[in-house]
């Protein structure tokens, strides 16, 4: 008997089981007369009988609600804010594209630089600012580099 059941739980650890044999193995463990080696897997059958007994109460459904139908009052609501973000979106584009060509016109004639002297002196400027920006950053980089290289979790 203990070589039979010991293939029917070879059998059932590879999920290649009857439904007859896994009826002899519920029976099996059901019994009192369990081998002593099978004694660690009569805890799982007992579970799995436990759980066979429990009933869903006849109140209780699995299924899952139906959606609450919108009343009235959400539906004003909703219609209202919609509109409001609508117009207020008509609105600012309008408001932006009137500051927009204002903008445009007085930039044309207050960022232009006639002189040749002046022009590369506000260039050279400009990129001194910007490398000392980037050179500060990569300082920082490359401090934080020598932290990460000392941490331990990438070796």
């Amino acid at each position: 008997m203990k070589l039979k059941i010991d293939q029917i739980l070879e059998k059932y650890w590879e999920a290649e089981t009857s439904v007859e044999e896994e009826r002899i193995l519920k029976d099996y463990f059901k019994s009192s007369d369990i081998h002593v080696d099978h004694l660690p897997y009569s805890s799982l059958f007992g579970y799995y009988q436990d759980q066979a007994q429990i009933v869903i109460p006849s109140h209780i459904s699995l299924q899952k609600p139906l959606a609450k139908v919108m009343n009235l009052r959400t539906w004003m609501y909703a219609t209202a804010a919609v509109s409001t973000l609508v117009l207020v979106s008509i609105f600012a584009l309008k408001f932006d594209s009137n500051v927009t060509k204002v903008d445009q016109n007085t930039a044309m004639n207050e960022g232009e630089i006639q002189d040749p002297e002046e022009a590369l002196r506000v260039t050279k400027e400009a990129l001194a600012m910007v490398s000392s920006k980037f050179n500060k950053s990569k300082k920082k980089v490359k401090e934080q580099m020598v932290n990460l290289e000392k941490a331990s979790i990438f070796k």
